[in-house]
């Protein structure tokens, strides 16, 4: 988990995150057969997030969703993930929501962006 933490974090400086979004759907299906971890609940979900980002040492939005979709989906949940502004500045912000819960984010603040872009995956 601390492997695709560090991958998707850097696959931002090259693959746009529809792209990421569609490999993490067919990586999760390839993995539907083998849940990792049993992270068939939110709950699960969010502390399996939580103890990466605690083993990884740092705490980044964009990783953070992509692996709660990963955890989801391989777990045979739904999901949407969505990309925010935060108006009238510059500043982004990436979440993914899993039966309309917001599993894991260290600081509530998701609520200040606006959604821009947003995506379900099966």
């Amino acid at each position: 988990m601390r492997l695709a933490y560090h991958l998707l974090h850097h696959s931002r400086h090259g693959l746009p995150f529809r792209l990421s979004a569609k490999l993490i759907g067919l990586a999760a299906s390839r993995s539907a057969s083998h849940p990792h971890g049993g992270q068939n609940t939110v709950e699960a979900i969010a502390r399996a997030v939580a103890a990466t980002e605690d083993a990884v040492g740092f705490s980044d939005c964009y990783p953070r969703a992509l692996l709660t979709a990963w955890l989801a989906l391989a777990a045979g949940n739904s999901c949407v993930l969505a990309i925010g502004v935060l108006a009238p500045t510059r500043k982004l912000h990436a979440w993914c929501t899993v039966a309309g819960v917001l599993p894991f984010e260290p600081v509530a603040e998701h609520y200040l962006y606006q959604p821009a872009w947003t995506i379900t995956l099966p």
